[in-house]
């Protein structure tokens, strides 16, 4: 070879290992160099850190010695394998499946029974489950399924309206108003009945149709704290008692009260550890009056109210009355 060859030779080669590095260090940069990873995986009760450089779930957990049995299954917490992702074993339980009499046991890391027949590619149309769909699986669970005949029906079902509130704070709190009458809808339910034997098992509400559209009832709700105003007069507190009726001349006394005013209507007789005496009161249906006496019978929220007449008395009777301690 002369020196002309040679040189050349010896260019190619050193621009050949000029791209095998330049590659490789692009590689690193890009990530094609796999770094090491930490995966958690999640197995049979117990947790364990893996560290690895692998990308494939099935090749770490055969570093981490782990096998999957016929049936069992893994999640991914990232989907694909980065730092820290969770690999969690779901172990197959055997579940006992009685189709039509004939009995076989399947492996499954399905949670519930729908879930189980839909993995069996049973023709949900053809089959019916007896405890429902929703039913969750355990282990050595048993699951029947009945082989039904099935129809379409048409059936009709009123749609309750709903009852809205609305705040309203120009009303008084407790107060309430209709402003909007409710109505209730009408739905038309396309329904596919189950028979086994001629007898229904089931049925599933195939398609829903809005044939009168539900009005809502509408409310005003008041907000608004209420006054402590009684025509005019203004009160502090409201005491809830036990009323009784009385004549000024009852109890054989001289007609005065214990203020020393004569008895008459408008006058009562309290506890004066429950109001005091002196002070101004309103009772609705008897009206303003004077806490002005006692009585022997008058103890803690018991009043009295003095009235005109015998008749009067008798027809007040004794009833729960509400006492306005006015201001």
């Amino acid at each position: 070879m002369d020196f002309k060859n040679l040189l050349s030779h010896n260019l190619t080669k050193c621009k050949l290992t000029a791209v095998v590095v330049l590659c490789f260090a692009m590689a690193t940069l890009t990530g094609f160099v796999t770094a090491n990873k930490n995966v958690t995986i999640v197995a049979d009760g117990n947790k364990m850190v893996v560290n690895t450089v692998y990308d494939n779930p099935k090749n770490i957990l055969k570093q981490a010695g782990i096998k999957l049995d016929n049936g069992d299954d893994y999640t991914v917490s990232t989907g694909n394998i980065t730092d820290n992702a969770v690999i969690t074993i779901n172990r197959a339980m055997p579940v006992t499946v009685e189709i039509d009499g004939d009995t076989k046991v399947v492996k499954t890391t399905k949670k519930t029974v729908g879930e189980l027949i839909s993995s069996m590619n049973l023709d949900e149309d053809k089959y019916f489950v007896e405890g429902g769909k929703d039913t969750q699986l355990h282990t050595d669970a048993k699951v029947k399924v009945l082989n039904v005949s099935s129809k379409l029906v048409l059936r009709d079902e009123v749609q309750n309206y709903q009852v809205i509130k609305e705040p309203d704070s120009s009303m008084i709190r407790g107060n309430e108003e209709v402003i909007q009458a409710g109505r209730n809808g009408l739905n038309r339910l396309l329904v596919r009945e189950k028979y086994h034997k001629g007898i229904k098992v089931g049925e599933e509400v195939v398609q829903t149709s809005q044939l009168v559209r539900p009005v809502n009832q509408v409310i005003r709700k008041g907000t608004a704290e209420p006054m402590n105003t009684i025509g005019l007069r203004s009160y502090s507190q409201v005491l809830y008692m036990e009323a009784s009726a009385y004549l000024p001349y009852d109890g054989g006394g001289a007609g005065y009260t214990a203020l020393g005013i004569p008895a008459r209507y408008g006058v009562v007789a309290v506890d004066p550890d429950i109001i005091p005496l002196g002070t101004r009161v309103y009772i609705p249906g008897y009206g303003e009056a004077i806490a002005a006496d006692t009585g022997g019978a008058i103890n803690g929220y018991m009043i009295d109210l003095c009235m005109e007449d015998y008749t009067q008395a008798i027809a007040f009777g004794r009833r729960g009355v509400e006492v306005y301690i006015l201001d």
